[in-house]
């Protein structure tokens, strides 16, 4: 997620909270790449919306801060 060039901008004109939508987009296409590298793992992820935001809220900061510098 730190290469996608969405969140790059995103993070460099928005602050932390409207930065948090462009990455919930982004999760999305992010899971279903991975899926075919794990398909049980993502397809938990990508049926189950509470657990998705869960991880999400955990990389969220990380992703934002990194973008930043």
């Amino acid at each position: 997620m730190k290469k996608n060039e969405k969140l790059k901008k995103s993070a460099r004109v928005n602050n932390r909270a409207d930065f948090k939508f462009t990455f919930e987009d982004e999760i999305d296409k992010a899971l279903t790449d991975g899926y075919t590298q794990n398909q049980d793992f993502f397809g938990i992820l990508l049926n189950n919306n509470s657990l998705k935001k869960r991880i999400a809220q955990i990389f969220v900061d990380d992703v934002y801060q990194s973008m930043q510098e």
